[in-house]
């Protein structure tokens, strides 16, 4: 229904008088007391006109309007900030309220910005006056079009004008740097990088306060500053990296951020950002170290590492980067394996310098892409010359590095094939060793690249493997040739009983993948010895040879004996994906499986528990360290029934490769505790001759069992006082036609205590009642719920008995019939009694 009018031409004047001064253009009126807004439109241009007004319901025109005049990504917070509620609750606090946001555009015209003013146009603040202006011009200026956020210029005015206004507040200034973005634009497209730019600038909108700004500065590096005591820089990132993983995009998204904290506040904003960058590239690149602060001492190691750059290009083409071999050995017989390719910085002041120093410089700034590519040539022009002089040199496979940078290479299979053929060597001899941390980056890419390479003929080392990053996951996703082990599994040595097993892990589910180990950074004849006793006899460290010039390493090419790396279990595989199951997986590693899992190992009647999730002990009422004792020979903590059981369940899975399942009561663990029952199912992962890995499942049932036992009892003492009046209890399985019934009973009639086909195979009944004890089954077949029957049935001493049965059915919750109770009385007396009397 239409309102009268309600602008009155004293309103016409007010309006006139607020908005002759600027480039406002009336949008509008709200009537604050019931929220009708009179409005008149032109094509989403708003005007003020004298005549032809709309009245409506504000907040409902609001929503109809904006959706042909605000960008569709900023539409949900433009109704927000507009609604008649927000503006005024605003209006409480300032007069007028401004606010602005990007709008629709026409045809070949990027982006623009309106700026919606928002004041009381009476004084009794009965009527709020609306009016809109384009802004687009202005905020091109200072604001981000895509993003929403100032710009650098805008940010260096605006950031001057809140430290000039808040002398006593502390601030800092944080650089965020998004991961990848460049990746992520080249696979995904620059329509989704820009979508997730914008995404980003509505997330930092939402963290802004009167104290605090935020800018798009270029590309994918946004600036905070905000008051000291705002947030922890722990939790400034956490709220970031949350957003980031709840954002709907399949490929992974993380962030860097660096640090100043502003002592200054006469140092030029432009000054403040660069340090904060400076923060930023310190730990670019970095996995374990996500945020930076700026210190007088990282501004000398930036210097240091400015430096070093400007010098890295005429180092290359003068030859000052040597490529510096180490072997790697068969510690069972002291054989030559292989030798990784390292490189050194021979530099004319410094000496010569370590890889730590420069490569992860390089990486940050690109340059180990040239660097890769010279070591590649001068290990492949050494194997060469290796295979032409076989008078002298036994040819041996070296492994060169392959960088994170290298991966993204679109070129790079087809660069390495080139290089190879080039010097007519077999692909194998140039093995590429590529770190597990680059499997975190992009993960699908890495697996394309890779199977590339495989599918080349090249052999793939995963490098670092247990540095941080390491799950079965990535075996399972990462095609690989051979793992290199970290040896900070051992960083305490060889006592070290927690990097002890999970070194004997790895190494043990390598082999069952037939997996060559090699450990690297090996450095006495403990941790060797160590090593060795858990079956990886390969290993590359100091404790052997540091990394030495080639030509020092032709030497030991000559003395030594030479081997290969194939020495890993001959297994069969059969089964083993069941492994790699995701479920199987969460559960092994990650604890996020709903029950119990292990894996065991079982050999000549001797079970190990391998390893084991945390839901595995819950289950058993125990704990990791008090189980530890006890799964080494799990078989040896069951009584003697209850261990044949469970090995019958092991010897089922191995032979049928099949589940197969067991319940058993386990030892007290302490004197002070009772038996555990638990349900347990187990599957063969694989095989190889007497020895086999199965995967295990447990639930503890010791209420179940307890209860079982009290009704079994309770049932006993149930049918003893029903028998004991004469009467039988008998079970009716509805979905089999199976009936079972009392011993006794069973041995009056000469039947078996089962009986199936019932009621046609029923012998006992006399002919002349079958038609009755089989219209009586067809009634439990049908659902009835109760009723009963008389018929004869013969005894074994050839007379018969006069027998009323009754019943009573059970059904399921979605009311199908499950089971009949049947109770049996002998009423022979009672029907002889009553033909006496007749």
């Amino acid at each position: 229904m239409m309102r009268e009018k309600t602008i009155t031409l004293n309103n016409m004047h007010l309006m006139i008088n607020r908005l002759i001064n600027d480039d406002y253009m009336f949008l509008g009126q709200i009537e604050t007391a019931t929220g009708v807004v009179t409005l008149y439109s032109d094509d989403t241009k708003f005007h003020f006109k004298k005549d032809d007004f709309i009245q409506m319901n504000y907040d409902e025109l609001l929503s109809v309007v904006f959706k042909d005049i605000i960008q569709d990504s900023h539409y949900d917070e433009a109704i927000q900030a507009l609604c008649r509620e927000t503006i005024i609750s605003q209006l409480s606090i300032q007069d007028p309220y401004l606010v602005s946001f990007p709008v629709k555009t026409q045809e070949g015209v990027k982006s623009g910005y309106f700026q919606w003013k928002c004041t009381y146009l009476t004084a009794d603040k009965a009527i709020i006056l609306i009016a809109s202006t384009d802004i687009t011009e202005a905020v091109a200026q200072e604001y981000d079009l895509l993003t929403g956020l100032l710009n650098r210029s805008g940010f260096y005015r605006h950031a001057r004008q809140l430290l000039d206004s808040n002398p006593q507040c502390p601030y800092q200034l944080i650089r965020i740097d998004l991961d990848n973005f460049k990746i992520l634009n080249d696979t995904l497209g620059v329509e989704k990088g820009d979508t997730l730019l914008r995404d980003c600038g509505t997330f930092f909108r939402s963290l802004r306060d009167d104290r605090t700004l935020f800018a798009h500065l270029d590309s994918d590096h946004f600036v905070c500053l905000l008051p000291q005591n705002a947030l922890s820089n722990e939790a400034f990132y956490n709220r970031i990296e949350g957003w980031f993983s709840s954002y709907p995009l399949t490929f992974q998204l993380s962030s860097h951020i660096g640090v100043y904290l502003i002592e200054s506040r006469d140092i030029d904003i432009s000054i403040m950002c660069d340090r904060a960058l400076l923060a930023l590239k310190s730990i670019k690149g970095s996995y374990t170290q996500r945020i930076a602060q700026y210190d007088k001492s990282l501004r000398d190691q930036i210097m240091e590492e400015q430096a070093l750059s400007g010098e890295m290009v005429p180092a290359l083409t003068q030859g000052q980067f040597e490529v510096y071999l180490q072997p790697q050995i068969n510690y069972e017989n002291g054989a030559l394996i292989g030798a990784e390719a390292l490189v050194r910085w021979n530099h004319p002041q410094r000496g010569l310098l370590p890889p730590s120093v420069f490569v992860p410089l390089f990486e940050r700034n690109g340059f180990i892409t040239a660097l890769d590519k010279y070591v590649w040539e001068q290990c492949c022009r050494t194997l060469r010359r290796w295979l032409d002089d076989t008078n002298q040199y036994v040819p041996i496979a070296v492994s060169v590095n392959i960088s994170r940078i290298d991966i993204y290479n679109p070129h790079l299979c087809d660069y390495l094939i080139a290089l190879v053929d080039g010097y007519q060597l077999p692909h194998t001899m140039l093995k590429l060793e590529i770190t597990e941390s680059a499997y975190m980056q992009n993960p699908e890419h890495l697996m394309t690249v890779v199977q590339t390479l495989r599918d080349a003929g090249f052999l793939i080392e995963m490098d670092d493997f247990g540095s941080g990053y390491s799950s079965l996951n990535t075996l399972k996703d990462v095609p690989v040739d051979l793992l290199k082990l970290d040896l900070k599994f051992l960083s305490s040595g060889q006592n070290d009983a927690r990097g002890g097993n999970i070194l004997s892990s790895v190494i043990r589910m390598a082999h069952w993948l037939k997996i060559p180990v090699i450990a690297e950074g090996v450095e006495t004849q403990d941790q060797a010895d160590y090593l060795k006793s858990l079956g990886c006899l390969y290993m590359q460290g100091y404790y052997f040879d540091k990394p030495m010039p080639i030509d020092t390493f032709e030497s030991l090419l000559v003395l030594r004996p030479i081997d290969r790396t194939n020495r890993y279990k001959i297994t069969n595989l059969s089964g083993i994906a069941a492994f790699w199951d995701p479920s199987a997986q969460n559960t092994l590693l990650f604890n996020s499986f709903v029950g119990g899992a292990a894996i065991l190992e079982y050999q000549n009647g001797n079970a190990e528990i391998l390893r084991a999730n945390d839901r595995f002990y819950q289950e058993l009422h125990t704990t990791r360290e008090a189980y530890l004792y006890k799964q080494q020979h799990l078989l040896e903590h069951f009584e003697p029934i209850h261990r044949t059981r469970y090995e019958n369940m092991l010897k089922e899975a191995i032979k049928t490769g099949k589940e197969a399942e067991c319940e058993v009561e386990h030892r007290p663990l302490s004197p002070d505790t009772s038996g555990q029952w638990t349900c347990n199912r187990s599957r063969l992962l694989s095989q190889n001759g007497d020895t086999a890995i199965l995967y295990i499942t447990v639930e503890n049932i010791t209420k179940r069992k307890q209860i079982e036992a009290q009704l079994e009892m309770s049932q006993e003492a149930l049918r003893l006082s029903i028998s004991k009046m004469g009467k039988y209890i008998c079970y009716f399985d509805i979905a089999t036609r199976t009936l079972i019934m009392p011993e006794h009973y069973a041995k009056k009639h000469g039947v078996p205590v089962v009986q199936k086909n019932i009621p046609y195979d029923s012998v006992s009944i006399l002919a002349q009642d079958r038609l009755k004890y089989h219209a009586f089954y067809e009634r439990i077949l049908r659902g009835e719920e109760a009723g009963h029957v008389v018929f004869r049935a013969a005894n074994t001493d050839g007379t018969y008995s006069w027998e009323q049965v009754d019943f009573a059915t059970q059904f399921s919750e979605g009311g199908v019939p499950l089971q009949a109770i049947i109770v049996v009385q002998d009423i022979s007396e009672q029907v002889a009694e009553v033909l006496r009397m007749q």
